[in-house]
């Protein structure tokens, strides 16, 4: 699942005509580093935007651009599922989680921490 900062990236690499190591040399990481960013498998490291605006010579919109993808990324998890099952489970957890209050969001991770299925 690509995070706003890999959705960002990924358009200036397309819009400056980049390949994925071009740019990782660049900036100073390895293209799987970078892949891995770009599709939410690794956190960006916090200086990793401003590297790149220093390399590419990003205007200042451009750089509010992804610094803003960067910020929007933080709050974002990826998960890889075996099968449909598990992709069930996560999406309805998905689903359900934003109006789950935090005494419910205590009381589940208890019961994930214990291995706990049923009372």
């Amino acid at each position: 699942m690509l995070t706003a900062l890999g959705k960002a990236l990924r358009m200036l690499r397309i819009e400056r005509n980049l390949y994925l190591r071009d740019m990782a040399e660049e900036i100073g990481v390895s293209s799987a580093f970078l892949s891995a960013v770009e599709t939410g498998s690794k956190k960006a490291p916090a200086n990793l935007v401003v590297r790149i605006c220093e390399a590419y010579q990003l205007n200042n919109e451009e750089s509010k651009n992804l610094e803003k993808a960067a910020h929007d990324s933080i709050g974002e998890i990826s998960i890889r599922v075996k099968n449909s099952q598990e992709r069930h489970l996560v999406e309805a957890f998905a689903k359900r989680f934003p109006s789950m209050n935090s005494e419910e969001q205590k009381r589940l991770i208890s019961v994930l921490a214990s291995g706990e299925t049923r009372k």
